[in-house]
């Protein structure tokens, strides 16, 4: 009886020892949990709408989750690579996610559709498209080809400026040579004014328009400013010819390996922006103008003429093939095109 109480009291030690041992490396492993660190890149410069929003996110999330769980670290200025480089890379593991606009149609030709010239004209145009039907079919495209978007901000309307004469109406374009991104469509639109695109990525457009490689740019107004454009433009004409949306992308392989709370986190953070974009955007602009002054001639252009000489794109079959012809039919249904 004795032996047998012995026995008992040895076996329910050796349990109760291996209990508080599992403990212990539960508590441990959750001490030692490796931290999630995501890299996330803007080819835009700092003060930008766009980097701005960045480390918004970085903000929320950080604060959200706390600094011990998870870090974001923001790359401006195209710092890890170009646009096109870093959606290669993050196809191949090397790139987390990135803040991008046009050459996000390197990808999915379906984004060509916000290279259609005077396409929106109001921020309710362009929300009841991106928060709506299409916003949801853009995304599901994106996601087969290897990429999760979570939010479209708004980062200003584009305006064409140069460094020979003010532009009034087409024909004042003809024969500039004028940096565009690398999108096959913004060089369709740039050659139907008559002007001569080149694709520059942003990183190398400062020292082309300082040398003279290229005689302007066009960018949200703002550019002239974060990116110092100011100092090597001399006419800045408010053209409005397109809209300048940037899509918060992330690797899908690397987003369906976050957490739950990680992933809900970063998409409450995206559309935290994304409502604040507009607001940003018009308070990044209105001290720009303040600001170039003195520096840089501003004049309004001629919209109806540019209007007209760019109609015929959106029957042009290089966009209609892009786009898709029934996103296309259903895009212009939804803003009462057709």
């Amino acid at each position: 009886m004795k032996k047998h109480r012995i026995i008992s009291l040895i076996l329910i030690g050796t349990l109760l020892a291996g209990s508080l041992a599992g403990c212990g490396n539960h508590e441990s492993q959750t001490q030692t949990a490796e931290k999630i660190t995501i890299q996330l890149n803007s080819s835009q410069s700092e003060g930008s709408v766009a980097v701005q929003g960045a480390y918004k996110m970085k903000e929320y999330v950080e604060n959200k989750l706390g600094t011990d769980r998870i870090e974001i670290q923001v790359f401006p200025d195209a710092q890890l690579g170009s646009d096109v480089n870093i959606l290669e890379g993050m196809k191949l593991g090397t790139h987390d996610a990135l803040i991008v606009g046009s050459p996000l149609t390197n990808v999915d030709t379906k984004f060509f559709l916000f290279d259609l010239p005077y396409l929106f004209n109001t921020q309710e145009e362009v929300e009841k498209v991106t928060k709506g039907e299409i916003g949801e079919l853009l995304n599901a495209s994106l996601e087969e080809k290897g990429y999760v978007n979570l939010g479209y901000w708004f980062t200003g309307w584009r305006q064409i400026t140069n460094n020979v004469r003010p532009i009034y109406t087409p024909e004042d374009l003809k024969g500039l040579k004028i940096r565009i991104s690398t999108s096959p469509s913004r060089k369709a639109l740039f050659e139907q004014l008559g002007a001569a695109p080149a694709s520059l990525s942003a990183s190398e457009t400062f020292s082309a328009l300082q040398q003279g490689v290229v005689d302007g740019q066009e960018n949200p107004i703002y550019v002239l400013v974060t990116s110092a454009y100011q100092d090597v433009q001399k006419y800045a004409s408010i053209t409005n010819h397109l809209v300048l949306v940037y899509e918060v992308v992330f690797a899908k392989d690397k987003w369906d390996s976050y957490p739950e709370d990680v992933q809900q986190a970063l998409s409450e953070a995206a559309q935290l922006v994304q409502d604040e974009s507009w607001t940003m955007t018009e308070e990044l602009e209105k001290g720009v103008y303040a600001e170039i002054k003195g520096k840089v001639e501003v004049n309004e252009a001629d919209i109806a003429s540019f209007k007209a000489k760019t109609e015929e794109l959106y029957s042009d079959q290089y966009f209609v093939d892009a786009i898709g012809e029934d996103l296309l039919d259903k895009l212009l249904t939804t803003l009462g095109r057709k």
